[in-house]
């Protein structure tokens, strides 16, 4: 009886640990920073630091941080960060002769519609990454800047409320 409780008890672990890491996010393979700025009257609008995570499985997530809109509470509830502010796909291909890594995002409407998509290409260097991405000023118009972003397989910012108080800037 003792053997069969023991048994029972371990497959009900073995079973609770891998539905916990089924439900955990994957793993980030490169994560990339930028930040855009600009001089003038509604640049509280313009000017956002971008935090860009490519995970293992395939899938991208942008998040934007309006740094100069004078907020920087926690991100959960900071009306100037912007979790999944870009979300899409990446993948290994070829573009003019060499391997790079394609990444194309969109913006999430009201609907799940997607709105402003973005293709960008990046070239990996010695586990750097770096690309251009086109982003919306205001989400579903076509008046859009671009971002230098750089970085790689060193992962800095598991925390997000680290991101905002790096980049935030009190006026």
């Amino acid at each position: 009886m003792k053997k069969l409780t023991a048994l029972i008890l371990a497959i009900a672990m073995i079973l609770t640990l891998a539905a916990s890491a089924a439900a955990e996010e994957p793993a980030v393979k490169w994560q990339l920073v930028g930040v855009h700025t600009e001089e003038g009257e509604g640049a509280n609008y313009t000017n956002g630091a971008f935090l860009v995570n490519l995970y293992e499985d395939g899938s991208v997530e942008v998040d934007r941080f309006l740094f100069l809109a004078g907020d920087n509470s926690d991100f959960a509830s900071n009306t100037a960060y912007q979790a999944g502010f870009m979300v899409g796909t990446w993948e290994m291909t070829e573009k003019d002769g060499l391997e790079a890594v394609k990444v194309d995002v969109h913006c999430v409407g009201e609907n799940g519609e997607e709105l402003n998509p973005s293709t960008s290409y990046g070239y990996e260097n010695f586990g750097e990454l770096s690309f251009e991405l086109s982003y919306p000023v205001i989400v579903g118009m076509s008046y859009s800047r671009t971002v230098e972003l750089e970085g790689g397989e060193e992962i800095k910012y598991t925390d997000k409320n680290a991101f905002i108080a790096d980049y935030f800037k009190a006026e």
